[in-house]
């Protein structure tokens, strides 16, 4: 099982497709901080011009906190895709391909599947992680990180984990990575579950964001009767935070993930090698 992780994991960081997915993310980082906090950092006084008083900070202008950024819009209208692109594609290749039978001659099928899955959700996280962890110290050089004070500027009391963002704003930061590289590896395993129904690559490399937005087009539909609205974009955008219950955050990854993880396995231990 190590060495078959091991393999798999080498593939995935040798695969060129999650260092495009990288660039990409990191891009729009480098981009965000160019275009809109290294100006604060080269003139300060602009932040004045109808401010209600706080000096620019890293807090307010880097990638993950600037609220409203046309760039941070970008990254999390395309996350899923940026999750899915390092090697969630490969279970299908493997299957097609006939590496899957030259594996299943030297290991156990659930060897080769929890380490494809392992891989798979690890790299997703870690790629649409990599544009926060680049920006954050790069900004860090530019603004000082003031702590937030609550001018309404910010979040609201009701918005999450808001408490812990006006005491300790880098542990809200480090929350947020957490959930962010969480749901990064839950959408990148999606295509896992759906390599056993759909058969065209690209159509497959779709699923992740077609349900990503179906979720949230689903949860918007119950949200109108139940009163709890689940937008994954809204989730992930740490500038303002959702207002939902700590739990929700967690339990609709979990559910999105236990699903996609049981149809995942349970297929590829019944199903023979292509």
């Amino acid at each position: 099982m190590r060495e078959q992780f091991h393999t798999e994991w080498e593939r995935a960081v040798k695969n060129k497709m999650m260092w495009i997915a990288v660039f990409i993310g990191c891009l729009l980082a480098i981009a965000q901080t160019v275009f809109e906090a290294y100006p604060y950092a080269r003139n300060p006084l602009i932040f004045y011009r109808g401010s209600d008083g706080q000096p620019a900070s890293l807090f307010m202008y880097w990638f993950g906190l600037n609220s409203g950024s046309p760039y941070k819009v970008t990254f999390l209208t395309i996350f899923p895709v940026l999750a899915m692109m390092p090697h969630a594609l490969s279970y299908h290749l493997d299957r097609k391909g006939g590496y899957i039978k030259n594996v299943y001659t030297r290991t156990k099928k659930i060897n080769y599947l929890t380490a494809k899955y392992l891989a798979v959700f690890l790299s997703g996280g870690l790629t649409v992680l990599f544009p926060y962890l680049v920006s954050l110290p790069v900004t860090a050089c530019m603004l000082p990180a003031l702590t937030p004070i609550r001018n309404g500027q910010y979040l609201s009391a009701t918005e999450l984990f808001s408490s812990i963002f006006y005491t300790k704003p880098f542990a809200y930061i480090a929350i947020y990575m957490v959930i962010t590289f969480f749901y990064g590896g839950i959408f990148a395993t999606t295509a896992l579950a759906a390599a056993s129904i759909v058969d065209n690559i690209f159509l497959l490399g779709m699923v992740p964001f077609l349900i990503w937005y179906g979720f949230t087009t689903a949860s918007n539909f119950v949200g109108r009767k139940s009163g709890i609205t689940v937008d994954l974009i809204w989730l992930l955008d740490m500038s303002h935070g959702a207002i939902l219950h700590k739990e929700t955050v967690f339990v609709t990854g979990a559910v999105v993930g236990v699903i996609t993880a049981i149809i995942y396995f349970v297929n590829g231990v019944k199903q023979d090698a292509l």
